[in-house]
């Protein structure tokens, strides 16, 4: 009776057991790499590569690596795999990989991180010295910047980084052919040196712009704002004149523009600035709607000397730039987007078309973070998830297996629970017809091809122990309960 009474009681047990086993296991086995129970607190991304940052202080890698320069991601990793792109083999993490770096206060590009004790550390590519560790050897793993302390910022922009110590000083290192580390060289620098002539400086952007203390915006090397030699802008023809190359080897102050509280910058192709009244300003090339101010020119860009104001937009905190779009996060937490949305990256289930004006990203919300390059954006929300949409094809939005046409379409949680997407295949590419201002363009030979969209990361160590866990339960309920039928 002892024995059936333990029994009994056991299956009296089972039951919940297995009905609490049961709802969590699809949970369970949906987790993406080991980072989706995490939270997280920044985002960043550059070209096709991109980075988080956890609650814990570890960084997170996904994208593009290239391998004829030295791999951006550690060692041999889950999704990692190589496709023949040009001449070479380069390497593509297609799911999240976590680096070898801990207390981690805040990330830039893809390839740099501050630790909270004041330390800079990168990885990657190391041409022109941009690691900054003293050589011209690229890194697989983090390797601290030497001489740098104290430092409690940090902004790259392609072989550009910068750093900025409490003190208000502005450091950089890396490619410098056209003064672009405002040291009054064109020297490439394997180690920081100092920006000349700045201080009280409180925020920097992109590889060569700073905000004072007093709200205006400093700038030097091969810049958007193209200047002659009174510092004043001159225009596009001039501009594209080879022997007029803008070389600006120490910082200039950009004029007219004041009560600046957040700068970003795409190359040499466009800057946007968000004034403390939350309004956003754009320059640069214009072109497919990039400065959102309601023009459409489809040939021959100008480029536009004196910002305009971004149609409609207010309340903003920050923005990202990209080359021939832009994103705006507003503090109630939604994400605008405005220029050409040719990778799908605009995240509204559309491609090839082009917003003049900023529009919302729909069924997004709570956002804190953004940043977008080249045709993928990424988003980090309040919760702590990161999510991401446009084009997959290096792996940049980090959501499995790669496909050169594959396309995210609508934002889609890669880091957290719940990743539900749908992927298209869209092929060829559109033609646009010759539009004019304030028009739409005609898209032609879209034939979008709907395929189920696979786990993040497939299955998990942690995944296939719990299913074992799962399975021996129900096959011991199943042994008692036909024990104790014969008894």
């Amino acid at each position: 009776m002892a024995f059936n009474f333990e029994g009994i009681r056991f299956i009296g047990i089972m039951p919940a057991g297995l009905l609490i086993l049961l709802v969590l296991f699809p949970a369970i086995v949906s987790l993406p790499a080991g980072a989706s129970s995490q939270k997280y607190m920044a985002v960043s991304c550059d070209g096709d590569t991109a980075i988080a940052l956890d609650e814990s202080g570890n960084v997170w890698l996904w994208g593009l690596i290239y391998d004829d320069v030295g791999s951006q991601a550690y060692g041999e990793s889950p999704g990692l795999y190589r496709q023949y792109i040009g001449d070479t083999y380069d390497r593509v993490q297609a799911t999240p990989v976590q680096l070898p770096l801990n207390d981690v206060i805040a990330i830039s590009g893809g390839s740099l991180a501050l630790k909270k004790d004041g330390t800079v550390w990168s990885w990657g590519r190391n041409d022109h010295g941009q690691l900054g560790d003293g050589t011209n050897v690229s890194k697989s793993a983090p390797v601290q910047v030497k001489g740098l302390d104290d430092i409690i910022a940090i902004s790259c922009e392609n072989m550009n980084r910068l750093a900025l110590k409490k003190d208000g000083a502005v450091w950089s290192w890396g490619y410098n052919g056209n003064g672009n580390l405002g040291d009054g060289t064109l020297i490439d620098r394997r180690e920081p040196v100092q920006v000349n002539g700045l201080s009280n400086v409180t925020a920097i952007y992109g590889g060569a712009f700073a905000v004072k203390d007093d709200g205006t915006v400093w700038t030097w090397g091969d810049t958007i704002l193209d200047v002659d030699e009174s510092g004043k802008p001159i225009d596009y023809q001039i501009r594209g004149n080879p022997d007029k190359i803008n070389c600006k080897p120490t910082p200039f102050q950009i004029p007219g523009i004041t009560d600046v509280k957040a700068v970003d910058v795409a190359s040499t192709f466009s800057v946007v600035f968000i004034k403390k009244d939350g309004t956003a300003w754009n320059w640069g090339y214009d072109l497919n709607g990039s400065l959102g101010d309601g023009t459409v020119i489809d040939s021959n860009p100008p480029f536009v000397v004196t910002p305009v104001r971004v149609k409609g937009l207010t309340d903003v905190k920050t923005v990202s730039a990209a080359y021939g779009w832009s994103m705006a996060l507003k503090n109630d937490g939604t994400v605008w987007v405005w220029g050409y949305n040719n990778g799908g990256q605009f995240g509204n289930g559309r491609i090839y078309d082009i917003e003049a004006v900023p529009v919302e990203v729909p069924g997004l919300d709570n956002v804190i973070a953004i940043g977008g390059k080249d045709m993928h954006s990424i988003y980090l929300k309040k919760d702590g998830s990161v999510w991401a949409s446009g084009n997959n094809h290096d792996g940049s939005i980090g959501y499995g297996p790669v496909d050169l046409d594959a396309i995210v379409l609508t934002p889609v949680k890669i880091l957290g629970l719940g990743n539900e997407s749908t992927i298209l295949t869209i092929t060829p590419e559109p033609t646009i017809q010759q539009i004019s201002n304030n028009s739409r363009p005609t898209l032609s030979a879209i034939t979008p091809s709907p395929v189920a969209c696979p786990p993040a990361a497939g299955l998990r160590l942690s995944q296939l122990i719990a299913a074992m866990v799962l399975i021996v339960i129900i096959a011991g309920a199943a042994g008692y309960y036909f024990l104790l039928r014969k008894r």
